[in-house]
């Protein structure tokens, strides 16, 4: 594995680093307890995220030859995180700003990873990038419908729906 290698695995730590500190602040500045669950729900995730890929750092810097299979590397789990029921009238503009900024922050990094996928040398560091690549666009598209439905509901609750 090259430095430059090495170095993209690193950025990926902090991307998600810097989204569990974006879902922790928004789940502190709700006033609603069940919204804030379902923030701090999404902070962990990404804490998840990052233990999963500090591992793998951890493997890939220990041995320059370590012979990990991309078959064996499994996904990180993810648990039902999206509780829309949990969002009350009162959050959903707080939901729809936060889910916003996530959904970019999604897209940002499976660029990221896209752009590492093609930086890196080591064919194993590719199909990794690629793997992080499609996570991120799976969390993206996740947030997208979510925050569709949400954005109707909020249009209807503020007469801006066409019914």
């Amino acid at each position: 594995m090259t430095q430059t290698e090495l170095k993209l695995l690193k950025k990926a730590i902090l991307n998600e680093v810097e989204g569990y500190e974006f879902y922790k602040l928004a789940a502190q500045g709700t006033t609603n307890q069940e919204t804030a669950d379902t923030f701090m729900l999404l902070a962990r995730e990404e804490e998840k995220h990052v233990e999963w890929l500090q591992g793998l750092l951890g493997e890939l810097s220990d041995d320059q030859n370590v012979a990990f299979e991309m078959a064996s590397i499994d996904m990180p789990p993810s648990p039902e995180i999206f509780r829309w029921d949990k969002i009350q009238e009162e959050d959903a503009h707080r939901a729809l700003t936060v889910f916003s900024i996530g959904m970019q922050m999604e897209e940002a990094s499976a660029k990221f990873y896209e752009a590492g996928e093609k930086e890196a040398e080591n064919d194993k560091v590719k199909k990794l990038f690629n793997i992080l690549a499609k996570w991120e666009w799976a969390h993206y598209n996740q947030f997208l419908r979510e925050y569709e439905i949400l954005m109707d509901m909020y249009w209807s609750e503020q007469g801006y729906a066409p019914f």
